[in-house]
């Protein structure tokens, strides 16, 4: 490869080794969806509840999810301030 620019020797070696790994993914990436969930033969029933979300989302979350929308905003908007 005498007379060929470092430039396009690199690319042509990157696009060769993403081919490769673009093949080797496509093969691989689907061998996991064949594993099954076995239920165990003695269920249990476990207690469950949901915690409060007060992330920046929960709250538009709760906002939003009232009917009266303006008198939510306002009460959020004076516990912030």
């Amino acid at each position: 490869m005498q007379g060929v620019s470092g430039n396009v020797r690199f690319i042509t070696t990157f696009q060769a080794l993403l081919a490769l790994l673009l093949t080797v993914a496509s093969i691989v990436t689907p061998l996991g969806l064949y594993e099954t969930i076995v239920p165990q033969k003695q269920l249990l029933e476990e207690p469950f509840s949901y915690m409060r979300d007060t992330s920046s989302i929960g709250i538009g979350y709760v906002i939003f999810s009232h009917r009266n929308l303006a008198a939510n905003m306002l009460q959020h908007a004076s516990k912030t301030e």
